[in-house]
């Protein structure tokens, strides 16, 4: 069983890891469409785990954890903004490009605010029986969470732990009828 840091680290690898896929030269319109899907799903996964486990934690275990939980939950807001606008776009259109060029770097901030300035706090701050305990809950979550974004439902754990069920469930049978994320 893996503690919450090392549940979140594999989760940024994977999203970096496509990220940097979407920036190989000459990649094929439906090899970008593809990685583009599998991005959605990740980010939209990982965001739902977090809000539901890692920023609870962070805002109650640290002195400033309103303060950093606020600020990193913003970024998330702005990326589910953006992840909703690129799953409703043409795939090979040029507006695919523009919200890339937002997310990416945005994806990649997010990232670094996490690792750099939140977890060392955190570590800091929480015996590891408890950290690999949020691990577990966290990595459950995520391997059931929502498959889009939504970015109208609150980042409020008690409201994701049931409305964030219902939308993976929904979210679950629209990929199984589209057969999306399906390579």
């Amino acid at each position: 069983m893996s503690d919450i840091f090392t549940e979140l680290e594999t989760d940024h690898q994977v999203v970096l890891r496509l990220v940097q896929q979407l920036h190989t030269p000459g990649l094929a319109p439906d090899a970008r469409d593809r990685i583009v899907q599998r991005l959605v799903m990740e980010e939209s996964k990982h965001e739902a785990a977090e809000e539901m486990w890692f920023w609870p934690a962070v805002r109650e275990l640290l002195s400033n954890g309103e303060g950093l939980r606020n600020a990193g939950l913003d970024q998330e807001e702005e990326a589910k903004a953006l992840l909703q606008q690129l799953m409703e776009a043409p795939a090979a259109s040029l507006e695919v490009d523009r919200l890339l060029g937002e997310l990416l770097p945005a994806v990649r901030a997010h990232v670094d605010y996490e690792q750099a300035r939140v977890w060392p706090a955190l570590r800091s701050a929480l015996p590891p029986a408890t950290a690999h305990k949020l691990g577990a809950r966290y990595r459950s979550s995520y391997q059931n969470g929502p498959t889009r974004p939504h970015p109208r439902t609150p980042a409020d754990p008690a409201v994701l732990k049931v409305a964030g069920r219902a939308a993976a469930a929904v979210d679950r049978a629209r990929d199984a009828l589209t057969r999306r994320g399906v390579s």
